[in-house]
C-alpha cells in the first residue's frame, strides 16, 4: 500500500508534540510561526509569484492536520487486515495507492492571512519572481481513500493555524536540550525532560484504538 500524503501541517492540540526543523524551515507554515516568535529574524516574507492560474495568483498547496493524518495512517493500517481491499487488484503484488489530503488546497496569501489570525503578527510579504520549479496547484484528490478506508480529514486550516501556534508559542525555541543530568542530555518537550513526558497523557485512550504494530511480518517477501 502505497500513501500520497498532501503537505502536514498543524500540531497536536496538547502543544507537547509539534514541528522542529533543524535550521531554516524549508515550509511555510513553520517559517510564519517561527517568524511570529522571533527565532527567524526576517521582517518580509517573500512570495514566489502571484500570477499563477490561481485564486490570488500564487501558488496552491493541499494542506492536511497531522493528526487527520495520523488517522488516515491508522486506517490504512486496519485496511491491510481485511482482505477485500485488495481483491480487485490485477497486478500479483495486490497493491494500490491512496492519497491522504482535504481535496481543496490554499493558496500562499491565505495561509499567510489565516496565520495572521492565529498569532496576531503582521506579516509584511514581498512579490517576487516565480521559483523553478514550482506547479500553479498541487490539491491531492482522497475520494478512493475515503470510500476504500474510511478515511477523513475535518480539520480546517483555522484549526491546523491554531494547533501550530499553540505549539510554537510553549516552545518558541523548539524542543532544545534540557540540562546535562548523569552526563547526558535529553530533548525538551514544553519545558519538561523526556522522561517527565513520557507519562503523560496526549489523548483518550480510546482514539489510540488499534495502533499497537509488531515489526515482524516482511511486507513485499521474495519467493
Amino acid at each position: 500500500m502505497l500513501k500520497l500524503i498532501s503537505s502536514p501541517a498543524g500540531a497536536h492540540p496538547s502543544g507537547l508534540i509539534g514541528e522542529d526543523p533543524r535550521g531554516r524551515p524549508g515550509n511555510l507554515l513553520p517559517l510564519l510561526s517561527q517568524m511570529a516568535v522571533g527565532r527567524v529574524k526576517d521582517s518580509v516574507l517573500k512570495v514566489f509569484g502571484n500570477d499563477y492560474p490561481t485564486r490570488d495568483g500564487t501558488c496552491v498547496r493541499d494542506y492536511i492536520h497531522v493528526m487527520d493524518l495520523a488517522g488516515g495512517h491508522l486506517n490504512a493500517l486496519d485496511a491491510l487486515d481485511n482482505e477485500s481491499t485488495f481483491a480487485n487488484c490485477e497486478d500479483q503484488a495486490r497493491y494500490k495507492g491512496y492519497n491522504l489530503g482535504k481535496g481543496r488546497g490554499q493558496s500562499v496569501l491565505e495561509i499567510v492571512e489565516a496565520m495572521r489570525t492565529a498569532t496576531g503578527y503582521n506579516y509584511k510579504t514581498e512579490i517576487v519572481g516565480r521559483r523553478l520549479g514550482d506547479v500553479p496547484d498541487l490539491t491531492a484528490d482522497p475520494a478512493l481513500a475515503e470510500k476504500e478506508l474510511g478515511f477523513r480529514a475535518p480539520q480546517d486550516l483555522e484549526i491546523m493555524c491554531r494547533d501550530l501556534w499553540n505549539w510554537q508559542s510553549r516552545n518558541p525555541e523548539g524542543y532544545g536540550e534540557t540540562p546535562k543530568v548523569n552526563g547526558t542530555h535529553g530533548p525538551k518537550i514544553n519545558g519538561h525532560s523526556k522522561s517527565a513526558v513520557v507519562n503523560d497523557s496526549i489523548g483518550p485512550a480510546s482514539t489510540l484504538k488499534g495502533t499497537e504494530v509488531t515489526a515482524t511480518a516482511v511486507v513485499g517477501e521474495s519467493k
